[in-house]
């Protein structure tokens, strides 16, 4: 994460990262197997793309971009992530699970709202935005520990939106 903030993207801009693996760029489904992920999206590449988008926005946070057919597509795979999803993406997040904050593991995340988007929300016991996911639009699923760097991705998306 430090090298990533080195970057000469301005502050608030965003970053993506393509991995790499033999040349390739590395899809969702090899990137879940690389971080031993207990993600199991639908093997159908229509419901799931296996196209995603990680990345930083400098100085506010990490996130994955993920797209698929609808939310409905992803809802129940995403659900089933939640007790291991801080366990997975900890690294990526900079997170460091220790005694102190060991019960994040195990705390359940809630319904909210991100940008006047639906959320699924980790909060740590001081009401602190740990992790969420955000179905920004009818095919984008956002994840982040951040709400600067989700607002700034939804802002990205909507503007996109708005050129086609």
């Amino acid at each position: 994460m430090n090298e990533i903030n080195k970057t000469t993207v301005r502050d608030g801009g965003v970053e993506g990262i393509y991995l790499t693996e033999n040349k390739q760029v590395v899809g969702l489904k090899r990137f879940i197997a690389l971080i031993g992920a207990s993600f199991t999206p639908s093997d159908n590449p229509v419901f799931v793309s296996d196209n995603f988008l990680m990345g930083v926005v400098k100085n506010e946070g990490f996130f994955i971009l993920l797209k698929m057919r609808s939310s409905a597509d992803i809802f129940d795979s995403l659900r089933a992530w939640e007790p291991n999803l801080l366990l997975d993406l900890r690294g990526f997040l900079g997170i460091n699970i220790n005694g102190e904050n060991n019960y994040l593991l195990t705390k359940n995340f809630e319904d909210g709202f991100i940008e006047n988007k639906n959320a699924r929300i980790l909060y740590d016991q001081n009401g602190n935005i740990i992790l969420m996911y955000i179905f920004a639009e009818n095919n984008s699923i956002i994840i982040t520990g951040s709400e600067e760097a989700a607002d700034e991705i939804i802002l990205h998306l909507a503007s996109s939106q708005a050129q086609q």
